[in-house]
């Protein structure tokens, strides 16, 4: 994102109904880097964005709110389809397309579905899991629409008696942390250069919102249609018919962080329940997105009509309806942009009409693809084929309350319980407990580091794992993706085992390496560069990288150093004593780190080295 220099302002009511405005210098406020180029940024009055409120200010004075309203769709993590017995993911090394299409998922004459009891069962967690209320019986219906990668001409859904309604869920402000990483890694950056921190700090980097679910559904996925040749469009229907559950959030994020937080911690509980990978970089989970603006300080009533009216702010304007984002990134900047969009509209007095629109992550813009249709329009009707969803035991193989009593550890629990345990800051806990692997991995480190080394401690290995999990592995698995598909919402995705990060903090703790050295090991292990299953040990010992911490190899070290006639000045200076002998031995202890390429044990070389110095200037 592009920081530019704008000013923000706040705007009250004086008592005579006019407005006040006090303006301030805000340098959160900017126009987002994809619209640098646009008609967006070369707006009169100039448009800027505010990402820790969502507000939009006009010739730095707000004028429009954020409304987003989320649409999450994810697929079951089961073996067959929805309503019919083809696999749903390919065998490992037999991929390729449409070589998973039953004569349903084709639409074939005659035909007819069969319900997937295991996708029933990953539904009804899933909807558990959001805290919703799971309804004893829900119906299906058909979606009408036509498309070519939707054979049938229509969708088996559940758009008026879902499976499941009124839940919530708790995010964690992506903003926040995002910040807080930003100003710890330029107070490293600063302290490295000898500089001073003059970055202001951000905040907490752990504030949480609550967003309502409104429904949860289970419905069949789409097939893909690909245009690889101008003007040819290929369709693969192997993921026609796929089990999907939607997730209709209520309209309560007011930022674009917030939006993309709130698709994380669905995310983040649908794969730590195992019914969703949440791969979002391979389409396991997409979302979409319905934005709108709202003047600030308008009154009245809002001109969306619909199911959500209660939730929206005065005056908002038509819904816009950005479809499948398929990762954190998007989210963030499709809301950025149509936001704006909309805002330049509104003042322009040309309010943005009810729409559909894509988002091109080339060009960081969305454009239209059609008009919004009404329910109207898609024509539902109760599905004839399938009978009504009954959840006892016949349908789910198992009791509705034993089922919903079976479900694995959810995030929040997960956070209380590393807190309790291995007494680790709530910030590290929070973020591992939204992401299975990242949690494994630490867990296994703490366990094997322990096996290494029992005297450290459970607090001590838990603290020095979960940095290295939090910082360098999510460091990592980022540069990774730069470089290839892969995770880009901070998720651990790493070959590095609990084992070899076990025995790694096991020699951090010990004296055998520094945190500095134990970074470059890492950073060899996930990428491999040494070789796979390599440890530790065996990577310290071809890199060069171990302490000098023994007594006698730092004497002879620190010897061999001050005795060099290059350094007789020096030496002269420390015999001085006063400021001089202190320059003096700043200048030896850099001397010795050089000497032994980083390695020598910093407090340790210190005490011999004074103690060599004085021999040869006192004892001289």
């Amino acid at each position: 994102m592009l920081r530019i220099g704008l000013t923000a302002a706040t705007r009250t009511r004086t008592s005579s109904g006019g407005w006040s405005t006090t303006r301030r210098a805000d340098a959160h406020c900017r126009l987002p880097l994809s619209l640098r180029a646009s008609s967006l940024s070369s707006l009169s009055p100039p448009l800027s964005y505010c990402p820790s409120t969502g507000t939009v200010s006009a010739d730095g004075v707000p004028a429009f709110m954020t409304v987003v309203g989320i649409e999450i769709h994810a697929q079951l993590s089961v073996q067959t389809k929805l309503l019919s017995a083809a696999r749903a993911a390919a065998p490992v090394g037999l991929g390729g397309a449409n070589t998973r299409v039953s004569a349903l998922d084709a639409a074939y004459p005659g035909s007819l579905p069969v319900l997937s009891s295991s996708a029933c069962r990953a539904a009804v967690l899933s909807a558990a899991a959001l805290g919703c209320r799971v309804a004893s019986i829900s119906r299906f219906e058909r979606k009408h629409y036509f498309y070519a990668d939707m054979p049938a001409g229509y969708q088996v859904t559940q758009q008026r008696w879902p499976l499941a309604v009124a839940g919530g869920v708790r995010c964690r402000d992506l903003y926040w942390k995002h910040r807080a990483a930003a100003v710890e890694k330029s107070k490293r950056k600063r302290k490295g250069k000898g500089g001073k921190e003059t970055v202001p700090l951000a905040g907490p980097g752990a504030k949480f919102f609550e967003v309502g679910v409104t429904r949860v559904q289970l419905e069949q996925d789409s097939g893909k249609t690909m245009t690889t040749i101008p003007g040819v469009s290929l369709v693969d229907l192997d993921r026609a018919g796929r089990a999907l559950v939607e997730v209709v959030m209520e309209p309560h994020v007011r930022t674009a962080h917030q939006a993309a937080s709130t698709v994380e911690a669905v995310r983040a509980i649908l794969a730590a329940i195992g019914t969703c990978d949440g791969r979002m970089e391979d389409g396991a989970l997409r979302c979409d997105l319905n934005v709108s603006v709202a003047p600030i300080g308008e009154e009245g009533g809002c001109s969306e009509e619909g199911p959500f009216t209660s939730s929206l702010p005065p005056g908002v304007g038509h819904r816009v309806e950005v479809k499948n984002l398929n990762s954190l990134r998007q989210v963030i900047a499709a809301t950025e942009y149509e936001v704006l969009r909309q805002a330049r509209d509104a003042l322009e007095g040309t309010p943005t009409s009810q729409e559909t629109r894509t988002f091109d992550v080339v060009t960081g813009a969305t454009r239209r693809l059609r008009g919004k249709e009404g329910a109207a329009d898609y024509r539902f009707m109760p599905e004839p084929d399938l009978p009504p969803l009954v959840l006892d035991e016949q349908s789910l193989g198992v009791t509705l309350e034993n089922l919903i009593a079976s479900m694995p550890e959810l995030p929040h629990q997960a956070e209380k319980r590393l807190v309790r345990e291995y007494e680790i800051e709530v910030d590290a806990a929070v973020q591992m407990s939204s992401d299975r692997d990242a949690m494994e991995l630490f867990e296994g480190a703490v366990r094997e580091a322990l096996r290494e080394a029992p005297e450290l401690g459970r607090k001590n290995a838990a603290s020095s794992a979960a940095n290295f999990v939090i910082n360098d592995l999510v460091a990592l698995s980022r540069a990774s993706h730069d470089l290839r598909e892969g995770p880009d919402d901070g998720r651990v995705d790493t070959p590095i085992g609990a084992r070899q990060l076990g025995v790694l903090v096991a020699m951090v703790r010990g004296g055998e390496l520094s945190t500095g050295m134990a970074r470059k090991i890492l950073g060899s292990l996930h990428g491999e560069t040494l070789g796979p299953d390599v440890g530790p040990r065996k990577a310290a010992d071809t890199m060069g990288l171990r302490i000098i911490s023994g007594v006698e190899e730092l004497r002879g070290l620190c010897a061999e150093t001050v005795a060099h006639k290059k350094h007789a000045k020096q030496l002269v200076q420390y015999a001085e004593g006063g400021r001089a002998a202190s320059r003096a031995e700043k200048y030896f202890m850099g001397k010795v780190m050089s000497a032994s390429r980083g390695n020598a044990h910093p407090e340790r070389a210190a005490e011999v080295l004074r103690e060599t110095l004085d021999e040869l200037t006192i004892g001289g």
